[in-house]
């Protein structure tokens, strides 16, 4: 049953990757010009290299899994219904493919919590 998920995971995962990725550049570009704009007593380090896999999950959790459904949804709509014939809602293809995704990031939150980047 597990196996009628997997086309589903596989095109949304490629491209939550793609655009998680390119929310990450924004990102950093972002937090460092507003550094450098109200430069702030805080103590950061000068490379951003830290910032980048935290800025990563918090993307591919939220935004880029979002936009990557969305985009699914806008171009391969008459795909709901091969699902739909196998007996799947839209809710149980979202509900496990952000399970899954949760599932691989949490080895990169474990590499994450014990390697420290300076």
């Amino acid at each position: 049953m597990y196996r009628l998920f997997l086309p589903y995971n596989k095109t949304i995962l490629k491209l939550n990757i793609v655009f998680s990725i390119f929310l990450t550049a924004i990102s950093i570009l972002v937090s460092k010009s507003t550094a450098a704009l109200f430069s702030s007593d805080v103590k950061t380090p000068t490379s951003p290299l830290y910032l980048i896999p935290g800025y990563y999950i918090f993307w591919i959790l939220t935004g880029g899994f979002i936009m990557s459904a969305y985009y699914f949804e806008i171009t391969r709509k008459n795909e709901y219904y091969f699902y739909y014939n196998i007996g799947l809602s839209r809710i149980k293809l979202l509900m496990f493919c952000y399970l899954l995704h949760i599932i691989i990031v949490v080895p990169i939150l474990f590499i994450m919590h014990y390697v420290k980047l300076t």
